[in-house]
């Protein structure tokens, strides 16, 4: 009895306490003890999302874990699990926790974000969430193999260089280096490429190839074989030219060198590996580092329909261009035709202008100009050149539109006059807010250039541009065509000069081709006239060059020539030898050579601290060994780098780096061509 009155003071106080406890559910106490227990944490909720879900192997997925409570906000850790394995802890921040992974294998995962709890928070687990991590078909490779030096010195370290590529991604994997079946040795990719060096290769005639693994997302792939000369001790270089170079007058400045992507552009556009031809061609480390893209005016196929459907390739080869540049390229724009409905026989092929009211209709063809530039200006296609017509001097079997210089009888033919016509357009595209600049007269040969460009008023013309056919193509020396880029020079001593499209055949003519453009007309640029360009084979290249380099059809790959729908060809040598270290800007200077077989010329940067010689062996049976007076040249680091077009492309020598540049001279064997470039 002495404790009732304590029980009754309990009995007033305890309920209040069991009231609050009953509160958060049957968990209110522990024990048999009436409320006298710890309260538990309250019960949280943790949800789990997953993004993207499905996803390809390597992509990012993001898991974001949400873990919620009647009351207040939780704190603590989510653990992030794939079953059982932890992925990540990550701590909550306002209720959430993110963690990113791209490391996940192909295959299904269950994915659960479990809550560690806290104090005054109980833990919990998300409900699991299946991701699906789909593994992508393996991308198509192309290795590319170098061997420096080559021909090599028996017991001489070679290094044997190997480069893989792919449409997208970099390879990783091993390559494997191989003399014919032999094993040479193995290296890793790094950032696409791997070096092995051997100096043990026994004199004579070795056949090279890289061999690339493959690796998870990418195909496996071999190079072409490199056909390697090791020689034994070489003797003393008969030296039997000399080449001597005067800085004291300056020549032409050079512009830049470049190329057409006229008729072909669907191919390179729709082509799947694309981006490889890109960089062939415009990359300044890994191609040609061309600074020039001729296009053609499709204006005149404009039906009225769509604006932007008349050209759908050529806006996308140019901003495509100019990515593998790294840089915006001169755009050069040259009109094939106008439109039939302004053309004398009603036809893009052939004929003139017509008439209206019995004169040429001069302005329905500057019109047509003024019309196009501002439809391609919708298209994000600007050029900065444009040549109102194509080889005006030429009746062809495709779209052409033929001038003469003047209305007068001209070759026994009479047509509408070119300098009417360009002085027509200059006019119209006066009243544009950018007009761009006019080139011409664009002849088909430097013969009858002179007749042509006579007829541009000179305020009008910002380059005088020409062709070279029918002046070195109709023999197998170029040199036929001295004469007329002599005159053509003599003409127009000191203003700017183009030439804007040639090819020929064997590739090595090329080479001197744009040797006598540069030495003898003086141009400031050199555009080769296809880029891409399907043709016959023959020998592992084009045989008519009329690409620097070969395309297979995009749309049938199942009858390509080459694994990688493309390949090149001797005339990308032959451009490279110029295209490649002569940069725009750099002025060309007088250098001569006392063998009549040899061909050389200089050009140096502004600054003086660079210099680039080039020079070739005409002749197709004789090695000559070529001595430089380099005296008047300040220089720290040489490279000289050579292609011996005599020998077959696929394993023959192209663009092999001989090392640094030595008084003993360089050989020179029948139809190559060495740059040496000289660094201060």
């Amino acid at each position: 009895m002495t404790f009732r009155p304590i029980a009754f003071a309990s009995l007033l106080f305890f309920p209040a306490v069991g009231l609050i406890c009953g509160c958060s559910g049957a968990s209110s106490g522990s024990g048999s003890g009436g409320g006298g227990g710890t309260p538990t944490n309250p019960a949280t909720v943790t949800t789990l999302t997953v993004s993207p879900n499905p996803a390809n192997v390597g992509a990012n997925i993001v898991l974001t874990a949400t873990t919620s409570a009647s009351s207040g906000a939780p704190t603590g850790n989510i653990t992030f699990l794939d079953g059982a394995t932890t992925l990540g802890t990550v701590a909550l921040s306002g209720s959430t926790a993110s963690f990113s992974i791209s490391t996940l294998a192909a295959g299904s995962h269950t994915l659960t974000a479990s809550y560690a709890g806290a104090t005054g928070f109980a833990a919990s687990t998300s409900t699991a969430v299946i991701l699906t991590i789909n593994q992508l078909p393996p991308v198509a490779t192309m290795t590319a193999l170098t061997v420096s030096p080559n021909p090599a010195t028996a017991g001489a370290n070679i290094a044997l260089t190997a480069a893989t590529s792919a449409t997208t991604g970099t390879p990783t994997g091993t390559i494997t280096f191989l003399d014919g079946a032999t094993t040479l040795g193995t290296a890793a990719l790094s950032g696409g490429a791997a070096s092995f060096t051997v100096s043990t290769l026994a004199v004579g005639n070795h056949s090279l190839t890289a061999s690339y693994s493959g690796a998870t997302g990418f195909t496996a792939s071999t190079s072409a074989a490199v056909a390697l000369v090791v020689q034994s001790a070489t003797p003393p270089l008969t030296i039997t030219a000399h080449g001597t170079f005067s800085f004291a007058t300056a020549n032409q400045t050079i512009a830049g060198f470049g190329g057409a992507e006229a008729f072909y552009a669907n191919y390179l556009d729709s082509h799947p590996n694309k981006s490889q031809i890109y960089s062939a061609l415009f990359d300044p480390t890994n191609g040609l580092g061309l600074t020039f893209l001729r296009v053609q005016n499709s204006y005149y196929a404009y039906t009225g329909s769509n604006a932007a459907t008349f050209d759908v390739d050529t806006p996308l080869v140019v901003a495509q261009a100019n990515a593998a540049h790294g840089s915006p390229l001169t755009i050069v724009m040259s009109s094939w035709t106008p439109p039939a409905s302004i053309k004398s026989n009603g036809s893009t092929i052939g004929g003139t202008l017509n008439m209206v009211n019995g004169d040429y209709n001069y302005n329905g063809f500057a019109q047509f100009w003024y019309d196009s530039l501002i439809a391609y200006a919708s298209l994000g296609v600007n050029p900065s050149y444009i040549s109102i017509q194509n080889e005006p001097d030429f009746t062809a079997t495709y779209v052409s539109c033929r001038f003469n210089p003047t209305e007068a009888t001209y070759n026994g033919a009479n047509y509408a006059g070119y300098g009417l016509a360009f002085d027509a357009v200059y006019k119209q595209l006066q009243t544009l807010t950018s007009p761009p600049m006019m080139i011409g007269p664009e002849t088909f040969s430097a013969v009858n250039f002179i007749d042509m460009a006579a007829q541009i008023p000179t305020s009008e013309v910002s380059a005088y541009a020409h062709h070279l056919y029918n002046v070195s193509s109709t023999s197998p020396n170029p040199d036929t065509g001295l004469p007329a880029l002599t005159n053509l020079n003599a003409a127009y001593p000191t203003q700017l000069k183009f030439e804007t499209e040639y090819y020929s055949s064997p590739g090595f003519n090329n080479a001197w081709d744009i040797h006598n453009a540069l030495t003898v007309a003086d141009d400031n640029a050199y555009f080769y006239w296809g880029l891409a360009w399907p043709s016959t084979l023959a020998n592992g290249q084009a045989s008519d060059q009329e690409g620097v380099l070969y395309i297979d059809d995009p749309s049938t790959p199942s009858s390509w020539a080459f694994p990688q729908g493309w390949s090149y060809n001797d005339s990308y040598y032959a451009l490279k030898h110029f295209s490649y270290f002569i940069r725009p800007g750099y002025v060309r200077y007088n250098a001569t050579v006392d063998n009549t077989d040899e061909r050389i010329s200089v050009y140096q940067s502004t600054d003086k601290k660079n210099t680039v010689i080039v020079a070739m062996n005409v002749s197709s049976t004789a090695t000559d060994g070529l001595a430089l007076n380099l005296s008047n040249i300040v220089y720290s680091n040489s490279t000289v780098y050579r292609s011996t077009f005599s020998t077959p492309i696929a394993t023959g020598e192209r663009w092999a780096n001989l090392g640094a540049f030595t008084s003993t001279g360089i050989s020179l064997p029948p139809q190559s061509v060495v740059t040496i470039v000289l660094t201060n």
